[in-house]
Parts: C-alpha cells; sequence; structure tokens
C-alpha cells in the first residue's frame, strides 16, 4: 500500500480518491484566555459512503494554503513527524478507551524544512468522524454571520447527532450532549493522568474527541501544580482542566 502510487498522491495532497470532497477548515478560537479571530490551515477529506458505519474524515495539516506566514512553520521536519505527539499521544489515549483523533499515516516529502537546520519534509494525516470544533462556530459568531452558525449547527446535527434532528429544541440539545461529552472526555483524561496543555476553543471537539496535542504530558501521581506546558503559558492540568482552560473564556 505504502508504494501504491495513488496512496502516495492521495495522501501528499496532489490527487483526489473517489467521493474526496476536500474542504479548507477555518475557525478561530480563545487561546491562553485572548480571541484570535482566524486560524486553521490544511484540508479535510469528510467521507462518503454507507451512512450505517461509522463516518471517517481526514485532515491533513498544511496541506492548504494560507494567507499569513504561519502555514511555513507549521510544515513539518521529517524527523520530528515521527515522534509527533498526534501519533504518539493519539494512539496511547485509544489504547486506554479515551476518544481521540488517530493518525493514519505520515508521507515524507523533499520538500526543505528549515528548524535548527535544513531537514526534509512530512506531512501527517489524521483520521476522525469529525474535526469540527468549538472554535468552528466562534469564527461566524465574532464576524456576525449568524445564519451561517445555524447551518454548521445544522450540518453537525444531520450527520452526528441525527437523533435531535427535527426536534424544536435540538439546537439546546446539541449544546447540552456536547458540554456532557466534553465533560466525560475531561473525567477521562483526568483518570488516566493525562495533561493536555492546550485547552483552547479551536483544539475542542464538538463530539468529545482529544483532538489536538501540542505540550501534554502524563502524571505518575497527583500533583496539581504539575503543568504541560511552558511556565509562559496557562495551563491546563488534569486537576485544574475544568476551571482554567481556555474554554472558560
Amino acid at each position: 500500500m505504502q508504494h501504491d502510487p495513488r496512496f502516495l498522491a492521495a495522501f501528499s495532497g496532489r490527487q483526489l480518491l473517489p467521493d474526496m470532497e476536500p474542504i479548507a477548515m477555518l475557525y478561530a478560537g480563545h487561546q491562553f484566555g485572548h480571541y484570535v479571530r482566524q486560524l486553521g490551515d490544511g484540508a479535510r477529506h469528510p467521507a462518503r459512503g454507507d451512512p450505517h458505519r461509522a463516518r471517517r474524515a481526514l485532515g491533513a495539516a498544511a496541506q492548504g494554503q494560507r494567507p499569513d506566514p504561519v502555514l511555513a512553520r507549521r510544515r513539518r521536519a521529517r524527523g520530528a513527524a515521527l515522534e509527533h505527539p498526534r501519533i504518539l499521544a493519539g494512539e496511547a489515549l485509544h489504547g486506554l478507551g479515551i476518544p481521540s483523533t488517530r493518525a493514519l499515516c505520515l508521507v515524507g516529502a523533499d520538500d526543505e524544512v528549515y528548524r535548527e537546520q535544513i531537514e526534509t519534509g512530512a506531512m501527517i494525516t489524521r483520521v476522525a468522524p469529525s474535526h469540527v470544533r468549538f472554535g468552528s462556530f466562534e469564527v461566524f459568531y465574532y464576524r456576525e454571520q449568524y445564519d451561517r452558525i445555524g447551518t454548521l449547527a445544522d450540518y453537525v446535527i444531520d450527520t452526528h447527532y441525527p437523533e435531535l434532528a427535527g426536534v424544536p429544541d435540538r439546537y439546546l440539545k446539541f449544546l447540552e450532549t456536547v458540554i456532557a461529552r466534553t465533560a466525560r472526555l475531561l473525567a477521562q483524561w483526568q483518570a488516566a493522568g493525562f495533561a493536555h496543555g492546550v485547552m483552547n476553543t479551536d483544539n475542542m471537539s464538538i463530539l468529545g474527541l482529544t483532538l489536538d496535542y501540542g505540550p501534554y504530558g502524563f502524571l505518575d501521581a497527583y500533583n496539581p501544580a504539575s503543568s504541560a506546558t511552558t511556565p509562559t503559558t496557562t495551563a491546563a492540568t488534569p486537576s485544574t482542566a475544568s476551571r482554567r482552560s481556555g474554554c472558560s473564556t
């Protein structure tokens, strides 16, 4: 499979497979208490097929184009990509039975990536039922594009919460369900001693998945002062996540 030219072409972003409908991810977010009006880079490929099977969407970071210089920063060096948290931590949490996105594959490239030295690049493709996050709604709210909030909510409900479709108070029920799923996810993190260091609204899933892995860690023993982030950022540890995360802003 890894030597199939169609596989390499598809997962390096050069060619679409049948039924692929790529979309650009646009979202905003509160990052450590400060609102960032536009985030998101790369393409997402919502999977189509048998509606009775679990839906999956592919996410390829830095595959799409962005109008700002952060795209160059998001290019991955191959060596770092092999040890990237999205691969290691995602599989660890999945093995522990905690909902998480997972890494599907890593494709190397000859592109030069400038870090401490010049390295060759790579791209990680993640798979999840959905990559929609809290920040996907925030971007429309702060742009005062309220009709698009409803359109996005209807799409998410129809696709992932069909039991709420047609319910008169479906938006309230949707919010309550997302809150419950998120609370359950944080409880599972706490039970495993997992500390998520970037609990910003752009990294919080509407399905209750562990969506992103920047700085993170596992606690071998309970320590409320433990931090998975650098001293210059706001930490979200298992013991303080519910009250110190970016989600509270």
